[in-house]
């Protein structure tokens, strides 16, 4: 079974210096949205709780569709994925992109989907704008 909230990670106090990451934590809030006003520090994805497995199954991928984000080499990646074992005591765990370069901030839509093996446990859809490149009415 699988439990999820989905939105933008906020951590009260704490200042997120561009091209630092800051770790995660029970501190850290979930602001609910599926639209995001990115900018650099910012958070966002889906803190997710998995019950009833077994210690020797805890393996999950993550994985995250981008609108296509091109790093300083000019590669463009439109995909990440990440193989992550699941802590059998830790209550939740987090699938999460936080923007910690110019480069990575790109508008459009992102996807992160949570697998074990080939069953999707969770899927979340971000739609990412940049503030001063299209301003909607709900971010003013």
């Amino acid at each position: 079974m699988t439990s999820a909230e989905a939105g933008v990670f906020e951590r009260p106090g704490v200042d997120r210096e561009p091209g630092t990451i800051v770790i995660s934590g029970a501190q850290e809030q979930v602001r609910p949205t599926k639209k995001v006003v990115a900018k650099l520090g910012t958070k966002f994805g889906i803190r997710y709780s998995v019950s009833g497995k077994q210690a020797t199954n805890n393996s999950v991928t993550l994985l995250y569709l981008t609108p296509g984000i091109v790093d300083p080499a000019g590669e463009r990646h439109d995909k990440y994925v990440e193989v992550k074992d699941l802590s059998t005591q830790s209550e939740s765990h987090t699938i999460a992109f936080q923007i910690t370069e110019p480069y990575e901030l790109v508008a459009g839509t992102w996807q992160m989907m949570v697998f074990e093996k080939d069953r999707l446990l969770v899927k979340e859809t971000f739609e990412v704008v940049i503030k001063g490149t299209e301003v909607l009415s709900e971010f003013k």
